[in-house]
């Protein structure tokens, strides 16, 4: 997913693009523009009509025999159920997209299954076997020379390791995904490093900073109308908040997202706010 930034016209074009290739009967065209609508719905927020169209995408590739475009399509399906929070069933959908990427051997695509798999440990409280995971990522994607899926896996691995307390290193790779996406105009890859960044900095004893890139990270996330990650900077801030002794300004933001994240769709996020509030 390549996002930067100008939403309501990226999904006009698609949706045009989507025309026309059901008009002319391209299957493959068809697929690829519901694909791309589904990637904007999804940062949206609308995650059930992502979900639609990732569903009539699949099906048109199972219909076609497109082994590739039912391995990606099934790994997107799996990224909007680890963010409804159903875990199972996103495992599940990521395990079945990395089978048919090895089988078929498509190395990058593999890498970014697994990095879905890395996301899903973590959550799962499992980080350890999401570093192991994802360091798997960050090797093909700096063999493929690609910038922007290394500096996400870096800041996966950061996460993992941030989880384990391993706070020296979790910096460093941070640091090193920061100066790869220097030059990125993906929102998709931007957000969430500086989120994470934060996240470490604060651990780090660096609240202020922490907190300012947080405030512009939410801002630049309403702006662009990227809600995953409005609702995940709302959570670090709230999470930071209660840490550094500011209990009732932190309560109340995490209160105020668990009911916006839980009617938005966004279970993951919704019990996570609900587990830092005990």
């Amino acid at each position: 997913m390549t996002l930067k930034g100008d939403l309501p016209n990226a999904k006009k074009a698609y949706e045009e693009a989507l025309a026309s290739n059901r008009e002319i009967g391209r299957k493959v065209g068809v697929a690829r523009a519901l694909k791309n609508i589904a990637d904007v719905l999804y940062a949206q927020g609308d995650l059930i009509a992502a979900k639609r169209m990732y569903e009539e995408e699949l099906a048109i590739f199972r219909e076609i025999g497109n082994r590739s475009g039912i391995a990606e399509t099934l790994s997107n399906i799996a990224s909007g159920l680890y963010a409804e929070g159903d875990l199972a069933g996103s495992n599940m959908m990521a395990q079945q997209s990395l089978g048919n990427q090895i089988q078929i051997g498509e190395k990058g695509g593999a890498a970014g299954t697994q990095l879905q798999l890395a996301k899903l440990s973590i959550a799962e409280g499992r980080p350890s076997e999401g570093e192991r995971s994802v360091r798997r990522a960050v090797v093909e994607f700096r063999k493929e020379r690609s910038r922007d899926s290394e500096a996400s896996a870096r800041e996966v691995l950061a996460r993992s390791l941030l989880a384990q307390g391993k706070l020296a290193e979790a910096r460093k790779v941070i640091d090193r995904a920061t100066t790869l996406a220097a030059a990125s105009l993906d929102l998709d890859v931007r957000l969430p490093l500086a989120i994470t960044s934060a996240r470490i900095g604060a651990a780090s004893g660096n609240i202020g900073v922490a907190t300012r890139t947080l405030d512009a990270t939410l801002a630049d996330a309403k702006k662009f109308s990227f809600l995953e990650y409005e609702l995940e900077a709302r959570l670090a801030l709230g999470e930071i908040e209660i840490k550094s002794g500011k209990s009732a300004s932190g309560r109340a933001r995490l209160e105020a997202l668990e009911k916006d994240a839980r009617a938005k769709g966004f279970g993951l996020i919704a019990r996570e706010a609900a587990e830092a509030l005990k």
